[in-house]
């Protein structure tokens, strides 16, 4: 039985299976299958750009359990975990607004 998105699927990600019922996934496992769904469309050209991209930001997210942890244990750099984290983020959020700002432009 396979899933697909149903038509005029909302931003809740409604998907139906081959007899038209709804697919029930576990929640910790959605966000996985529509990263990994998202990757399929993409085409192969770009398809090492984004994952690249969601790869940076998934070594931030890391950093911040590694910073909590290395605090609890009084070793391991501590806080120094969160500038990595705050230089990847500022970086992210630099690229955003860049790139909203160009789109306007070309609009």
């Amino acid at each position: 039985m396979r899933c697909a998105p149903a038509p005029l699927a909302r931003a809740e990600s409604v998907f139906q299976d081959d007899d038209g019922g709804p697919c029930v996934y576990p929640t910790r496992r959605r966000p996985v299958f529509l990263q990994r769904q998202t990757l399929m469309r993409i085409g192969r050209g770009r398809r090492v750009r984004w994952g690249a991209r969601a790869a940076i930001l998934r070594v931030g997210t890391l950093a911040i359990s590694i910073a909590g942890g290395s605090i609890m244990l009084g070793r391991y750099g501590g806080l120094s975990w969160l500038v990595l984290t705050v230089l990847i983020y500022i970086e992210w959020s630099f690229m955003n607004a860049w790139m909203l700002v160009v789109q306007a432009m070309n609009k």
